[in-house]
């Protein structure tokens, strides 16, 4: 080694990262000349290797699209393309292209969501399954709730359900409809789910857990502390580990259930024995996210 050797390690370790940026930034400059990828809808692709990602989940009134989708809507049309963390996007308000690609999926398109929201939902939730595996999940998803003993007890379920959150109200000064209704829904997914009872005391504290991975889906996926995805993470653990004791408590118990099939966990254990423990709670996880969510309830 000469004595200039560390000088030249030195240089070469401060001005890597420098050179890898302006080269980045070359491509993607002439990739904005170029107009991108032809094949693609046009768009704004945002910065270099960040692209549109801060924009595009800047915080907005949960009655709007916000600030940056107004924007590529009003510059690109229904159908446009844009970048997340290095991907590119397409991102559709056209109705008809949203129903054309729902009855193609897994023929025309495959489901391919961030990695960051499959580690939030779990590996085993039906949105990330393909193929044979889907379909076979989704059916016995399906048949628990189509089945006699469901739909019998659902409709007086449901109106139980309603008069325990309205008898809540007598107490109350203040009724605020979005944290109202999104205890019914929560309320009533739990039962069907796992069996728990909105009088238990983990109740209320797996809903705001729910609540919290919802905000995670939607945040940056830097596992910070202190960051709105590292807290989506943690509620993720707590709600797994919650369903995980349940789950394993009716396995050690199925003897005694008497073959009923009162929720998810107990179908899934009687008609698909060999479904893993992970498998059972990431399904019985995504069944209530869905129930929680999909209503279009802004919580906060």
């Amino acid at each position: 080694m000469t004595g200039a050797d560390p000088v030249i390690l030195l240089l070469t370790v401060l001005l890597a990262p420098i050179i890898v940026i302006l080269l980045v930034s070359r491509l993607w400059i002439t990739e904005k000349k170029n107009g991108g990828d032809s094949k693609l809808p046009p768009g704004d692709k945002g910065w270099p290797i960040v692209g549109s990602t801060f924009s595009l989940f800047k915080p907005h009134p949960a009655t709007t699209l916000g600030d940056f989708l107004n924007l590529q809507l009003s510059r690109y049309g229904k159908i446009f393309s844009t970048s997340y963390l290095g991907r590119t996007l397409v991102i559709s308000a056209d109705p008809e292209f949203n129903r054309f690609v729902l009855q193609n999926e897994l023929r025309l398109f495959q489901n391919d969501l961030p990695s960051h929201i499959k580690t939030i939902l779990g590996e085993g939730n039906l949105s990330f399954m393909t193929g044979e595996t889907y379909k076979s999940t989704k059916s016995l998803v399906l048949g628990f709730f189509n089945s006699w003993q469901i739909q019998t007890r659902f409709l007086a379920e449901v109106e139980e359900a309603a008069k325990r959150v309205m008898t809540s109200w007598r107490q109350k000064s203040l009724i605020l409809a979005n944290e109202e209704l999104s205890k019914f829904f929560f309320n009533l997914a739990i039962e069907k789910a796992m069996g728990l009872t909105p009088d238990d005391p983990k109740a209320e504290e797996l809903r705001k857990a729910f609540i919290a991975t919802n905000t995670g889906l939607y945040a940056v996926p830097l596992s910070l502390p202190f960051t709105r995805y590292s807290k989506a993470l943690k509620a993720r653990n707590f709600i797994f580990s919650i369903v995980k004791i349940k789950a394993e408590d009716r396995k050690r118990n199925s003897d005694k259930m008497d073959g009923k099939e009162s929720d998810l966990i107990q179908y899934h254990l009687k008609n698909n024995p060999s479904l893993s423990m992970q498998s059972i709670c990431d399904s019985v996880i995504g069944l209530i996210f869905a129930t929680l969510f999909n209503t279009q309830i802004p919580l906060h």
